[in-house]
C-alpha cells in the first residue's frame, strides 16, 4: 500500500471515528486493528475459555 493510500485510510478512520470511539468501542477497536494490520482482540469468552484451560493445566501439572 502507497504513502498516500495509507494516510487516506487514517484519515477516513479518525474522521469516521471522531468523538464516536468510547460509545462503540468494540467496533473501534476492531477497525483500529484492521488499520494496523493486527489479529483482533478476543472476546471475553474467549478470554474466560483461555483461563479456564490455563487452569486445568495448572492443576494437571501439579499432580
Amino acid at each position: 500500500m502507497s504513502t498516500k493510500e495509507t494516510q487516506v485510510r487514517v484519515e477516513a478512520f479518525i474522521k469516521r471515528w471522531q468523538g464516536q470511539e468510547r460509545a462503540n468501542y468494540g467496533m473501534f477497536l476492531v477497525e483500529l486493528c484492521d488499520l494496523l494490520g493486527m489479529s483482533h482482540p478476543d472476546t471475553p469468552q474467549a478470554q474466560e475459555q483461555e483461563s479456564g484451560r490455563e487452569a486445568l493445566n495448572r492443576s494437571d501439572s501439579a499432580q
